[in-house]
C-alpha cells in the first residue's frame, strides 16, 4: 500500500504540475536537502511579478520532489530499513502530508492553466506554501524518529546476520572480526570524489597502526558502502589499497540510519565489546579528526587517534 501511494504520486503529481507549462515543472531540477530554509514562506505577503513567482515556483517544485519521492529524499540512503524504524502513527502522518501536497500542487497547476501568464491568486500560493511546510516539517520528524529508533537498538542485534566481505573482492569475513577493537566505520562509494581523495589517508592510517602491532590498541575498519554495484566497490577498493571488510545493502543502509550519516565521506568511530554485543560510540567526526591529524599532526589528547598511539610527535600518515 505505502509503496504504491509512493510510486502514484511519483508517476502523476509532475505531470499536473506541468498543465499550461507551469514553473512547477522538475526538469532538470536537481534535489536538494530537505533541511533547506524555506525562507520566502516566512516572508511577508507580497504580489511578487510574474517571473519572480514562477522562479520561486520552480523552487517549490524541487523541494516538493524531496518530501514526494519514494521514499523521501531524506531516506535515500537507507531506503531499505527506514519504514521498519518509522512507526504507524509516524508513517499515517507522513503519508497525509504528502496527499496534502499533492493536492496544493494539483490546485496550483489547474489554477496556472486556468490563466496561462497570470500570477497564482495568494490564497493558492498561502495553501501551496502550508502544504510544502508541512512536509517538510513530517519527513523531518520521520527522519530523527527513525535515527532514535535504530541508534536504541544493541550492535549485536543491529548486525545479526550480517554478511561482511573483503572490500577488494568478495572473500568472506567473520563478523566477530572487529569483536574488541575500536573500528572505524568508513562511508564511501566509487562514484564519490572527495571519498576517492580522502581514502588514501584512512589507507595510510590503517596500515601504520598494522604495523605498530601490539603496541596500539587493536583497531580496525569496516567500510559501510553506499556502492549499489558491487564490481564497481572492489574495484575502488582495489584501486586504492582497501583491505579491510566492507557491508552493503540493508546491513549498510542499516549503519548509514543508525549513525545518522548524511553525506560522504565519513568515518564514525566505534569501540566494540569483546562479545560482539555492544558498540559504543567514541567519535562521529573521524574524518574531521583524521583530516586534521594528516595535515597538522594534531590529535585530540583524549580522542580516537590518540589512543592508537598517535600524537604531536608522530608523523602523519603519509597518502602517497
Amino acid at each position: 500500500m505505502r509503496r504504491a501511494l509512493g510510486a502514484a504520486i511519483a508517476r502523476r503529481w509532475p505531470a499536473a504540475a506541468l498543465a499550461g507549462g507551469t514553473a512547477l515543472s522538475l526538469a532538470g531540477a536537481s534535489s536538494p536537502s530537505v533541511q533547506e530554509p524555506s525562507s520566502w514562506f516566512s516572508a511577508p505577503p507580497i504580489a511578487p511579478r510574474v517571473p519572480v513567482q514562477a522562479e520561486l515556483l520552480r523552487q517549490v517544485a524541487v523541494r516538493a520532489e524531496a518530501v514526494l519521492a519514494s521514499p523521501p529524499h531524506a531516506f535515500k540512503r537507507c531506503a531499505r530499513v527506514w519504514e521498519k524504524h518509522v512507526s504507524k502513527e509516524g508513517l499515517g502522518a507522513l503519508h497525509a502530508a504528502q496527499f496534502g501536497l499533492y493536492d496544493a500542487i494539483n490546485r496550483a497547476a489547474k489554477a496556472r492553466a486556468a490563466a496561462p501568464g497570470a500570477e497564482l491568486p495568494d490564497e493558492v500560493l498561502g495553501q501551496l506554501a502550508s502544504a510544502l511546510a508541512l512536509g517538510e516539517r513530517t519527513v523531518q520528524s520521520a527522519r530523527l524518529a527513525a535515527v532514535e529508533s535504530a541508534s536504541s537498538r544493541p550492535w549485536g542485534a543491529a548486525m545479526r546476520g550480517a554478511k561482511l566481505e573483503r572490500a577488494d573482492d568478495r572473500e568472506a569475513v567473520p563478523l566477530d572480526r572487529y569483536n574488541g577493537k575500536l573500528v572505524a566505520l568508513y562511508y564511501t562509494a566509487s562514484w564519490c570524489g572527495p571519498c576517492r581523495q580522502f581514502s588514501p589517508h584512512l589507507v595510510a592510517l590503517h596500515s601504520q597502526v598494522q604495523a605498530a602491532g601490539s603496541g596500539a590498541e587493536p583497531f580496525d575498519v569496516l567500510m559501510v558502502s553506499w556502492d549499489e554495484d558491487a564490481q564497481a566497490r572492489q574495484a575502488y577498493a582495489a584501486r586504492h589499497g582497501m583491505r579491510w571488510a566492507a557491508c552493503s545493502g540493508e546491513v549498510a543502509d542499516e549503519l548509514t540510519l543508525r549513525y545518522d550519516v548524511k553525506s560522504i565521506p565519513a568515518i564514525v568511530v566505534v569501540e566494540v565489546s569483546e562479545d560482539g554485543s555492544q558498540a559504543r560510540l567514541v567519535s562521529s567526526n573521524g574524518r574531521v579528526d583524521l583530516a586534521q591529524y594528516a595535515t597538522s599532526g594534531k590529535v585530540e589528547p583524549r580522542g580516537w587517534l590518540s589512543r592508537l598511539g598517535f600524537g604531536l610527535a608522530k608523523t602523519p600518515p603519509s597518502s602517497s
